[in-house]
């Protein structure tokens, strides 16, 4: 049996001639001359061993064979096209699936939230999958490939064979005091008048940068932190301060919570900061990691001052509880 090709470029040439039935403004309209489109034709119709039109001297009209084709060409073309746009998708990136590891606070940050709205309107056939994960298991989970891209804290950039780090983003560091704290009704202080205090903070295991941050700031100042309590997560910190336990050191974002029981206040030390850091392999990168890495490095880095507190709640105020 003969085999069939079927070129996409025969069957639009057929389309246009099917609608116009007039060889002339078909290849007008295709922009190619005359004696070529009869010539394309003429090779579909013995490819297909049919005719496709019945031609005579004063028109041109589709036999039933050519009326079948014109039924099943335009579908079969549409779904060609479809699978050519999708690949081409795909091997640039533009399609598929991501898996991101994210330090806790992250999603918080304004800059995070504008790049996942930037990358969505660039790539929109592209999902994006956020595992919240402390700094170590972001770290060993890129290097076993269970995730693709990993948002990282940390007080330095930190090194790690075979993976790429770079800093990304810079948030200040807030005290989370109780609301019946002494200090509650004040907008900042510095570090050192802490040296006194106890603190909450994340377990040494977790390898979170804030708890190495807090632990590098205090140093600075002459003192370790008394950490009293530990928990892995930054609300249930928030929930320990406000019991009256000890007092959170916490990148900014989390103040925008306004969760009761508790103030923020901000640390007027400058080198009071966290970084977030952009993390992905060295090796194995492919087109949707660098669409991702493209939309994250070009994205203005304007949102310290948010991030900051600048023009934020009243601290000050009573908080009020959020319901369900």
């Amino acid at each position: 049996m003969k085999k069939l090709f079927m070129d996409p470029r025969r069957l639009r040439y057929f389309l246009t001639v099917a609608e116009e039935l007039n060889f002339t403004r078909a290849a007008e309209r295709l922009h190619i001359a005359q004696p070529p489109l009869s010539q394309q034709i003429r090779a579909l119709e013995d490819e297909l061993g049919a005719m496709l039109f019945e031609r005579t001297s004063r028109r041109v009209g589709l036999t039933d064979a050519g009326e079948r084709l014109r039924e099943l060409a335009g579908p079969w073309l549409a779904e060609a096209s479809r699978i050519a746009a999708e690949v081409r998708q795909t091997a640039l990136g533009e399609q598929g699936a991501l898996t991101i590891g994210l330090a806790g606070t992250v999603p918080l940050n304004p800059r995070f939230q504008a790049l996942v709205r930037a990358h969505a309107a660039r790539c929109p056939r592209v999902t994006l999958t956020m595992l919240d994960m402390h700094t170590t298991e972001q770290l060993q989970s890129l290097a076993d490939g269970r995730i693709d891209v990993a948002f990282l804290r940390s007080a330095t950039v930190p090194v790690q064979p075979g993976i790429a780090i770079e800093r990304w983003h810079t948030d200040p560091l807030w005290l989370v005091v109780p609301a019946a704290h002494p200090w509650a009704t004040r907008a900042s202080l510095a570090l050192a008048e802490c040296r006194s205090e106890r603190f909450v903070s994340f377990p040494a295991s977790a390898g979170t940068g804030v708890r190495d941050a807090l632990a590098q700031l205090c140093a600075g100042r002459g003192f370790l932190p008394n950490i009293v309590q530990e928990a892995t997560d930054a609300m249930t910190q928030i929930g320990l301060v406000a019991a009256g336990l000890g007092l959170a050191v916490l990148p900014a974002p989390w103040e925008h919570l306004n969760l009761p029981g508790v103030r923020y206040l901000r640390l007027s030390d400058p080198d009071a900061r966290v970084h977030i850091c952009l993390a992905t392999r060295e090796e194995g990168r492919d087109a949707r990691v660098g669409q991702f890495l493209h939309t994250a490095r070009h994205l203005p880095d304007g949102e310290e001052r948010a991030a900051a507190g600048e023009g934020s709640m009243n601290r000050q105020s009573p908080s009020l509880p959020r319901h369900s």
